[in-house]
């Protein structure tokens, strides 16, 4: 093996193997809601929960988004940067519904302290956002 394609190899070798490292599949859980089921991405860190489903353009009717708080709290969310129509439902510790908002637009402003924020009157641990019917 001549050793210009030797260097190619190990280089492309080390770029694959960085690329795994640095790859964090996405995880998801299946959730039923009324009679559909969700498959429903996972954000359980600070930095997935900021990020939500920000800068999305489609969401699937199927699929969306489960946000996993440390603990029960008021979290309130906002639609900043957000493309899609979105239905919010908080859950206590116990899974039960304490808050719902349905067809909650996305906001088009460039300053993002003039969009709306919805938060729970009661604390939630979870927090669902599907697409909007």
């Amino acid at each position: 093996m001549k050793k210009r394609n030797r260097k190619g190899i190990i280089i492309l070798s080390l770029v694959l193997l960085g690329g795994l490292f640095l790859y964090k599949p996405k995880k998801y859980q299946k959730v039923q809601i009324g009679n559909e089921i969700y498959k429903l991405e996972i954000a359980d860190t600070n930095a997935k929960r900021a990020k939500g489903l920000m800068f999305r353009r489609n969401l699937k009717s199927d699929e969306g988004m489960l946000f996993i708080f440390p603990q029960e709290g008021r979290h309130s969310f906002w639609m900043y940067n957000t493309y899609i129509l979105l239905d919010m439902i908080w859950l206590n510790n116990n899974w039960e519904i304490v808050h719902e908002e349905k067809g909650a637009p996305p906001c088009g402003e460039t300053n993002p302290l003039k969009c709306l924020s919805y938060k729970p009157g009661s604390p939630a641990k979870y927090v669902i956002e599907i697409a909007s019917d």
